[in-house]
């Protein structure tokens, strides 16, 4: 592999299917790690800076076993449409009413009677696979090589509130070596608002 440090690597259907149902029959930790990580952005070089010695092998295992492909372009970067708030509804004066009519006041969110949409399932794995890449790599300094098995409970976790209920015990775990201040600091950006 080290004749292309720039290829890019992206997840196959089979990939994306082993991670959503939590399939590791003939998965290494290691391999998994990897499978998590691949984003279709990120090259070679940057795949073994974050997975470290064994990068080689996860990769040439998740190759083997069809779970990735070299891409011949960086996947696009998706950027999520910007959230609309809808004009305030008003009520047109009927015209046999000699003055008219003003229009009810804008409801606010907390008297919209309207459930907010439920999140797509899609989009929720995505960003559950983006948090397990960061914890991955906001980890690994502290970790070193055995953020393999401090961020177990991260990497295997299938929903969100899984992966926050992680969280807990990796700060403990983190705020012996820079106390509780700078755990809490470090794994403020993976914490999920509301959970």
């Amino acid at each position: 592999m080290d004749s292309d440090l720039h290829r890019i690597f992206g997840k196959t259907d089979a990939g994306r299917q082993a991670l959503a149902t939590r399939e590791r029959s003939a998965m290494s930790v290691k391999a998994r790690m990897a499978l998590v990580m691949i984003n279709g952005r990120d090259d070679l070089r940057a795949l073994r800076a974050s997975l470290g010695p064994d990068a080689d092998a996860a990769l040439n295992e998740l190759l083997r076993a069809g779970l990735i492909a070299p891409l011949t372009s960086p996947a696009p970067l998706t950027v999520p449409a910007p959230l609309t708030v809808p004009a305030p509804l008003t009520v047109p004066a009927p015209l046999t009413v000699p003055a008219p009519l003003t229009a009810p006041a804008p409801l606010t969110p907390a008297q919209n009677p309207r459930p907010a949409p439920a999140p797509h399932q899609a989009d929720s794995q995505e960003k559950l696979f983006a948090l397990q890449r960061q914890a991955l790599a906001c980890l690994r300094p502290h970790f070193g090589p055995d953020v393999v098995t401090i961020a177990q409970p991260l990497v295997s976790a299938a929903t969100l509130q899984a992966f926050a209920a992680g969280l807990d015990p990796i700060e403990r775990q983190l705020a012996v070596y820079v106390g509780k201040k700078q755990a809490a600091r470090i794994l403020a950006p993976l914490r999920i608002p509301g959970s």
